[in-house]
C-alpha cells in the first residue's frame, strides 16, 4: 500500500472474558487518514497505537451527521492463518454509502488495501476461540470546521477493531432466541431516503423505537415500509427472513433496505444447499396468518455482528391500544443449518471459503 506509515512496534496481549460484550474489548490499534473531496487519495495513511482523536467542536459531522461506517470480521482459520470475510462486498458498500451521503469519492481498492494493512497489523488479536472474531469498523466523517449546511470538503477515514463473541447471548454465552417488536408507528427508512446507506443517521433515528421496544422486553424493532405500513423491510441493524413450507423468504431490496453482506451470503448458501429462496414483498398479515396455520415455521435475522439470529417471538403492536399480538416460533432447523454452514465457511472449511475469505 502506497504512503502507508506503520508506527506499531510492539503489542501487548489483551485479557478479556470468554464471552466479551460486543464492542467492548477494543484492540489498541487505529488506522487513520485525512482526505478531501478534491483528493480522495490520502497523502498518507497511518497505523498507530489507539488514542482519542482531536475534533474541532465546529466539525460538520457533529452538527449535520455526515458520517458512514462498515462492520466486517476477520477470522482465525483452522490452519492458523486468518481471513477477512467478503471484504470486497463491504468495501464496495462503504464506497456506495459515501456517494449516497455526498462524501469524498473513495475507491474500493483503497478501502480494501486499508483493511488488509490494518488486519495484518492487528493479526495477533484475531482470536482462535470458535465463535469469536475480530470485528473491523471502518468509518468516515466530515470534519470541515464550519457550521454551514453543506457537504463537507474534508474528511477523516479510520479503521478500528474489537474482539467479539456472540452478539445476542445469555449469561453463559449460549445463543438465545431473540424477541423483536413490530409497530406501525415505527419508521426506519422511506422512498428517496438513505435506507441503503450505512450511515449514522439511520441508526440514530431508530434509537427511540428501540428504547420503547426494550422497555417491553424486546431486543430489536422489525420495521414495516413507511408508505403502506403493511410490508416488512428490516430490523434496526439486521435483515429479515422467514421459512414457509420449507422455503426461505426475505424482503426484496427496494431502496430502503440495506444490502446486507450476510443476507447475500445466506441466500447463496441456501441455494447451494437446495433450499428454495424467494425475494419478494413479505406482508404483516401473512406473518400473522402463517404462524396461526403453521405454514411459517421459523424466522431469523442476519447481519455481520450476529451472523444468523433465530427469532423466538415477533410481537405486533396495535398502536391504538398498545396491545401486542405474539407470533411465536419454536423451530430453527433451516436457520441453524444455514448458520452452521456460514460459520464453517468463516473457519475455511467449505467450498465457499476460498472465494469469500481474503487471506
Amino acid at each position: 500500500m502506497k504512503n502507508l506509515i506503520n508506527k506499531i512496534e510492539k503489542l501487548s496481549p489483551l485479557i478479556y472474558d470468554k464471552n466479551p460484550p460486543f464492542g467492548k474489548v477494543q484492540v489498541p490499534i487505529l488506522l487513520s487518514a485525512n482526505l478531501s473531496k478534491d483528493n480522495p487519495i490520502p497523502e498518507s495513511t497511518i497505523i498507530d497505537y489507539f488514542k482519542p482523536i482531536t475534533l474541532d467542536p465546529f466539525s460538520s459531522v457533529l452538527h449535520y451527521g455526515q458520517s458512514i461506517f462498515e462492520g466486517l470480521k476477520a477470522y482465525r482459520l483452522k490452519n492458523g492463518t486468518y481471513g477477512i470475510f467478503r471484504g470486497d462486498l463491504h468495501a464496495a458498500r462503504f464506497v456506495k454509502s459515501a456517494k449516497m451521503m455526498s462524501m469524498s469519492n473513495l475507491s474500493v481498492e483503497y478501502v480494501l488495501e486499508s483493511l488488509k494493512a490494518f488486519t495484518e497489523a492487528a493479526n495477533s488479536y484475531i482470536p482462535e476461540l470458535e465463535g469469536h472474531s475480530l470485528y473491523l469498523r471502518p468509518m468516515m466523517m466530515g470534519i470541515d470546521p464550519i457550521i454551514k449546511v453543506k457537504s463537507s470538503d474534508t474528511y477523516k477515514f479510520m479503521i478500528m477493531a474489537s474482539i467479539v463473541g456472540n452478539y445476542f447471548q445469555t449469561g453463559s454465552g449460549a445463543i438465545k432466541r431473540s424477541k423483536v417488536l413490530v409497530g406501525p408507528h415505527f419508521v426506519r427508512a422511506f422512498p428517496g431516503g438513505t435506507g441503503e446507506a450505512k450511515t449514522a443517521s439511520n441508526y440514530a433515528q431508530s434509537l427511540f423505537a428501540l428504547d420503547q421496544a426494550m422497555k417491553l422486553g424486546y431486543e430489536q424493532v422489525l420495521y414495516l415500509d413507511a408508505t403502506t405500513k403493511t410490508k416488512f423491510e428490516e430490523l434496526g441493524g439486521m435483515n429479515f427472513f422467514w421459512v414457509k413450507n420449507g422455503a426461505l423468504y426475505t424482503p426484496k431490496l427496494n431502496g430502503q433496505i440495506l444490502h446486507g453482506v450476510t443476507r447475500t451470503s445466506i441466500i447463496e448458501i441456501a441455494k447451494h444447499l437446495g433450499i428454495k429462496v424467494f425475494e419478494e414483498d413479505l406482508y404483516l398479515k401473512d406473518l400473522i396468518q402463517g404462524t396461526k396455520d403453521g405454514s411459517i415455521e421459523e424466522a431469523f435475522a442476519t447481519g455481520t455482528a450476529a451472523t444468523v439470529s433465530p427469532l423466538g417471538e415477533i410481537g405486533v403492536m396495535n398502536h391504538e391500544d398498545n396491545n401486542i399480538t405474539k407470533c411465536e416460533f419454536v423451530s430453527s432447523a433451516v436457520g441453524e443449518k444455514l448458520k452452521n454452514f456460514l460459520e464453517s465457511t468463516h473457519r475455511g472449511e467449505t467450498e465457499f471459503s476460498h472465494k469469500w475469505l481474503m487471506q
